[in-house]
């Protein structure tokens, strides 16, 4: 090979070589930003996904849902017996009356129609 070619390569090289990015290069590159969440993407096929009824079933087993169904449950029980004291008392009320419309016509003594 001829010096003069061998001279003109290794000139290329150092120059394709070079570190150095010109600013115009690097002006239009977009910055990398990191981002404090998870980004991946789970589409509905792959390992990570969950189906729906399984979601549903995980949300009913968890805990706060369980104890906001013994709070509705205890409610309605304290409904239930609240309308059955009620109606008790409506019953002892009705009762009350009739003995005491009974002893004022007891009191009164029979009725005839010739009196």
């Amino acid at each position: 090979m001829n010096i003069k070619t061998v001279f003109i390569l290794l000139v290329l090289m150092m120059v394709s070589c070079n570190k150095k990015t010109p600013a115009a290069a690097t002006a239009g590159a977009e910055q990398y930003v990191h981002a404090d969440y998870d980004t991946t993407a789970i589409d509905s096929f792959s390992s990570g996904a969950i189906s729906v009824d399984v979601a549903q079933r995980i949300r009913m087993s968890s805990r706060r849902y369980q104890d906001s169904l013994q709070r509705v449950r205890e409610k309605e029980m304290e409904q239930k017996l609240k309308q059955e004291q009620e109606q008790l008392a409506r019953e002892k009320q009705a009762a009350e009356k009739k003995k005491q419309e009974a002893a004022a016509a007891g009191s009164r003594g029979p009725v005839t129609e010739n009196q």
